[in-house]
């Protein structure tokens, strides 16, 4: 099974250089390895940047193992944590959301 994991981030700033900054420490900073980050404006507050960052995911490994590791990743940067998926666990078109409302430290 091949799967796509992305991290999301709505970030507040208050110019493309703090963006880029930050764009750069949470990919060095977070625990899994992070695609480049592409970010546009959010559709329900054009104050907040809407960034998307791919998850490079091993395709040796279990979706369970990966759940985890990424829940642990998002926990050591962001808690807490609010849950919800949609489908058949791990079948195709499963979609599983983990929403944190910390902040980066």
């Amino acid at each position: 099974m091949r799967g796509v994991a992305e991290l999301q981030a709505l970030l507040r700033l208050s110019n493309q250089r703090a963006l880029s900054r930050l764009i750069s420490r949470v990919v060095g900073e977070f625990p899994l390895e992070l695609g480049e980050g592409n970010s546009k404006e959010y559709w329900k507050d054009s104050k907040l940047q809407d960034v998307r960052f791919p998850i490079l995911l091993d395709k040796e490994e279990y979706p369970g193992q990966l759940l985890c590791r990424i829940l642990a990743a998002g926990w050591s940067v962001a808690r807490p944590w609010t849950m919800f998926s949609v489908g058949e666990l791990f079948m195709s078109g499963w979609e599983f959301v983990a929403i944190a409302t910390g902040m980066l430290t």
